[in-house]
């Protein structure tokens, strides 16, 4: 298995991107930030925290990633708003990304690694079932002490 995707690295990761809507030519700037544990007992833990400009509230959500192989793991994400929902997460050399699969909502966020800058670019899609699509460009990097 590849080492080097963000979430086999713990620690602080931090990104920032856009937030737009395909109903609307409206983007919003997003800044995150991302708590990555050491594995344990054959789970990684994540805490993400998204703040979205002229939005008062951050979007907290809790990742547990498990029952990994060379090439796929399992996903689950737990959020207020959603409860526990569960996905599957496939890698590989330079990729990695999951999706959700559920009635009423699905979703994927794919991060390509940037070798010659040690960051990610993020593209993720959201749809509650509707018409609605949310889609999300940005990037992640490890911050250093």
């Amino acid at each position: 298995m590849e080492t080097h995707h963000f979430i086999f690295r713990p620690g602080l990761w931090i990104g920032e991107g856009k937030l737009s809507f395909n109903i609307s030519p409206e983007e919003l700037r997003f800044y995150t930030r991302w708590t990555i544990s050491s594995e344990r007992e054959g789970a990684i833990h994540a805490f993400q925290q998204v703040e979205m400009e002229s939005a008062p509230e951050q979007v907290k959500n809790n990742f547990r990633f498990s029952k990994f192989t060379e090439k796929t793991f399992f996903v689950e994400l737990e959020n207020e708003s959603m409860g526990i929902i569960q996905g599957t997460g496939v890698i590989d050399t330079n990729k990695m990304g999951w999706e959700f699969h559920l009635e009423g909502f699905e979703g994927f966020e794919m991060y390509s690694l940037i070798p010659e800058k040690e960051e990610f670019a993020l593209h993720a899609e959201y749809s509650p079932g509707s018409q609605l699509r949310t889609i999300i460009r940005g990037r992640i990097w490890q911050k250093m002490s």
